[in-house]
């Protein structure tokens, strides 16, 4: 089995249905063969549709979009989409060609991988260079976990070209129980929460970076708890709820009703926000004493 059928088995067994993609000859070997497996190329003009393309997957289903490209100008074309998917915590698996391992320079003056990888290491959770083909049947699984886990975001994962076409030894590959890793991770923190913070003031705040299959695990965990959302998710959790106590506008102001209880309350949890957000700032301000837990 060669490597590029060996991610391509992995895709497909990830269940991935579709593939925003330029291809291109140090990675279309990739692409002729996850057609065969029934995934279906949506070709771009410019590789930052791509991970553009992409990033709105992973942001409308909660589930990672796959970007493919080709090396070198093909990667650094990706960097927006790659980029903008880091800053909003929007999972997504980025597969990129490479150079030949034993080619110092690419024909473009920018294949070298050094080059690309420094490029790509700011704006994704991980960067990886398949240089070892022991570690070929089981990489997109990998980082199938680690965009999803933690703080949501996108994984790079460049291949040179031949370790593309070099052969892989036919293991016994894992399969990923997605039902579990989406299920139990949330069912976790809950527990880890309710055992911290017994016996606290906690208020909840709920952001706009909280996926589609989570929300309804967060309202059913909300149910009996003090929250607030920013305008931008008002609606997506029910208003009618009994804990609900208003939400930060666009412009930072936070609903009257809401400034009491913050005013009285020790602990604020964040889900689906950076703590850096304006949002989080304004917290502090009206409640200087406020310890915030993202």
């Amino acid at each position: 089995m060669k490597v590029f059928e060996s991610i391509s088995y992995q895709l497909k067994s990830l269940e991935f249905k579709h593939a925003f993609t330029i291809p291109g000859t140090h990675i279309y070997h990739l692409n002729h063969e996850i057609s065969r497996h029934g995934i279906k190329n949506i070709i771009f003009r410019h590789e930052m549709g791509t991970t553009m393309a992409a990033d709105a997957y992973g942001r409308l289903t909660g589930k990672p979009g796959l970007a493919i490209d080709t090396a070198g100008p093909g990667i650094l074309n990706g960097l927006a989409g790659l980029g903008q998917a880091f800053a909003e915590a929007s999972p997504l698996i980025y597969i990129t060609g490479e150079t030949r391992r034993n080619e110092y320079f690419g024909f473009h003056g920018v294949d070298k991988p050094l080059y690309t990888s420094r490029s790509t290491r700011a704006v994704s959770k991980v960067h990886h260079i398949l240089d070892n083909i022991d570690y070929a049947d089981h990489a997109v699984s990998r980082a199938y976990v680690h965009s999803i886990t933690g703080r949501r975001g996108p994984i790079h994962i460049s291949i040179p070209y031949d370790i593309l076409q070099s052969n892989v030894s036919v293991r016994e590959m894992e399969r990923l129980n997605l039902k579990n890793i989406y299920d139990e991770i949330p069912l976790e923190i809950a527990k880890f929460i309710d055992e911290r913070y017994r016996g606290k003031r906690v208020i909840f705040l709920i952001g706009p970076e909280v996926y589609p299959e989570e929300r309804d695990k967060l309202e059913e965990y909300l149910n009996n708890k003090i929250f607030l959302t920013t305008t931008s998710i008002t609606g997506l959790i029910p208003q009618t709820m009994p804990g609900y106590i208003g939400f930060i506008e666009k412009n930072f102001q936070i609903y009257p009703p809401a400034i009491d209880f913050i005013k009285e309350a020790e602990y604020i949890i964040v889900f689906g926000l950076d703590y850096r957000s304006p949002e989080i700032s304004k917290l502090k301000s009206v409640n200087k004493d406020l310890s915030i837990d993202v």
